[in-house]
């Protein structure tokens, strides 16, 4: 993702002619992400990168994204969160600043340290990272304890015993956390995709000259396949270094796999109750998602 921002600020100063320049930061260098949204909102920074479900009291619609099984891979989640009738919903929830564009990860994975997972049963007592709202009410559904710590201190975590595993995607856990050799087990489900958004202060952007203005209205076409397929391309190499440092990767099926998406089905109707009983339209809203990845899913494979 990061190379993906540096090339997109690099286009924004060719395509305005050197009439603008976005200067980019990252790891966290001006702040942790869940402080980015306040910071954009205020104008400490222009232009920010949030994950929504690290913020879910804010976008509790937008939060629903992260309810496991709901696409297959990055490529459906970018098309899907950029679909103009969801993003209605999902934009209006970022209140005080602009939305640029939205961006999902591949689906996540279980990792375990000493600790082999075959069934939901097995996570029962076992200390695990979770990085969204949903994240953890799945894990806790499944009897584990979740645990909140900062992603960039993951690897730190496993090695003094913290916790003994996570929720992240291949990528993610083989390449930017190089958690290869720490990890001994992991459960490939392609289970949830988390909502980041990309967001620009309103005074930032209207300081833009306004013949400028449109590199920030719109992406070019193509763009949520082009982005789900960069992340999606970490996937294979990121699992390839996890294998190569030693971890075991199982694929539940049949009896199995029902037991993990049962667990994931009572959190969604958890969080849609909880929703629709503070006047939320959650349950509209899931059914478009649920409707929406169905044809991105048609879509992407026909492509």
């Amino acid at each position: 993702m990061s190379k993906y921002l540096d090339e997109w600020a690099a286009s924004i100063e060719e395509r305005s002619d050197g009439r603008i320049d976005i200067e980019t930061y990252h790891s966290g260098q001006l702040g942790s992400m869940p402080k980015h949204y306040d910071m954009v909102r205020k104008g400490a920074v222009d232009i920010g990168l949030i994950l929504d479900g690290a913020t879910s009291d804010r976008f509790p619609l937008a939060m629903l994204i992260d309810i496991p099984f709901l696409v297959d891979n990055a490529v459906q989640g970018n098309m899907l969160v950029n679909k103009p009738e969801l993003r209605t919903y999902l934009d209006a929830e970022h209140r005080g600043v602009k939305v640029l564009f939205m961006t999902t990860n591949p689906p996540a994975q279980i990792y375990t340290k000493g600790h082999p997972i075959n069934t939901p049963d097995d996570l029962k007592g076992l200390r695990m990272r979770f990085p969204t709202e949903a994240a953890k009410l799945w894990l806790e559904e499944m009897g584990a304890t979740a645990v909140g710590i900062p992603s960039t201190e993951m690897a730190e975590a496993l090695q003094k015993n913290v916790i003994d595993g996570l929720m992240i995607d291949h990528g993610s856990a083989g390449i930017a956390f190089k958690l290869g050799g720490m990890i001994t087990d992991a459960v490939e489900l392609n289970a949830y995709i988390s909502n980041f958004a990309l967001i620009m202060n309103p005074d930032s952007y209207e300081k833009i000259p306004e013949d400028l203005r449109v590199l920030f209205d719109a992406m070019p076409d193509g763009f949520g396949k082009d982005l789900g397929s960069r992340w999606d391309a970490t996937t294979k190499v990121g699992k390839q270094m996890l294998v190569d440092g030693g971890a075991n990767v199982v694929t539940p099926t049949g009896e199995a796999r029902k037991a993990f998406e049962d667990a994931a089905e009572r959190v969604r109707d958890k969080l849609i109750a909880e929703r629709e009983e503070a006047g939320l339209p959650a349950a509209e809203v899931y059914e478009l998602m649920q409707r929406l990845a169905k044809e991105v899913r048609t879509e992407a494979n026909a492509e």
